[in-house]
């Protein structure tokens, strides 16, 4: 009864503000949560992930195609619209739409049980026992609502040189459980760019150096220089 009670304008509310907290920054990592457009997503020499609102795009794990948003926003900064400089450096989250429906009921319930829990009055009306089972209720269904979050957010874009992908390569993240889920989803960007090769933990070859990021011709380079 408590669930059917809550508007879904307050639902959305706290999902949004659920999503938010699940993609926090983390390390080197900044998060842009429900772009508009590519002027939300500043032209920074920094790993950024962009999470797509799920009313603004989704895609299925039968239709992977990356969304025209995400494809925008890669491709595009500012509010002129001028080429993106550091386009390897903005990988995106997007929901999947077989998730949303089963992501928000679970916000829902996780809101009841709560307003329920943090009631004095309506906590006296039952025995101890009960009181017990609900506040233990409570605290399971929120992370209930963050597995389905992350379930939900589950499809992963980053760049690679694919002209006909749009430079944009799908990774599906593998389901989560409750004791997969960690503190901040954000972490679990740098494991899935870490298993693609998109990331090293350790210095690269001095050959591999000079065939991917070497001028041409140079005999010598700054720092700078190759992180450009």
């Amino acid at each position: 009864e408590e669930a059917r009670n809550i508007p879904n304008s307050q639902v959305s509310q706290e999902l949004e503000e659920r999503v938010r907290k699940a993609f926090p920054d983390d390390g080197p990592i900044k998060s842009r949560f429900k772009p508009i457009g590519p002027v939300d997503v500043p032209n920074e020499a920094r790993l950024q992930l962009v999470v797509i609102h799920h009313d603004d795009a989704t895609v299925t794990s039968h239709n992977t195609t990356a969304p025209d948003r995400v494809i925008e926003i890669r491709e595009h900064a500012g509010s002129a619209g001028g080429f993106r400089s550091y386009r390897n450096g903005v990988v995106f989250f997007v929901a999947d739409a077989d998730q949303v429906a089963a992501m928000k009921e679970r916000v829902r319930f996780a809101m009841a049980t709560q307003r329920i829990a943090t009631s004095p009055d309506r906590l006296n009306q039952f025995s101890e026992e009960v009181r017990k089972k609900i506040i233990a209720l409570a605290d399971s269904a929120g992370l209930d609502a963050k597995v389905a979050i992350a379930r939900c957010y589950s499809h992963l874009y980053y760049p690679v040189q694919d002209a006909h992908a749009h430079h944009l390569r799908h990774y599906e993240m593998p389901p989560k459980d409750k004791g997969a889920v960690p503190d901040k989803l954000t972490k679990t960007v740098v494991a899935a760019l870490q298993d693609e090769g998109k990331i090293r933990d350790k210095k690269p070859a001095t050959d591999y150096l000079r065939s991917k990021a070497w001028p041409k011709d140079a005999t010598e380079a700054t720092v700078h220089a190759l992180d450009d």
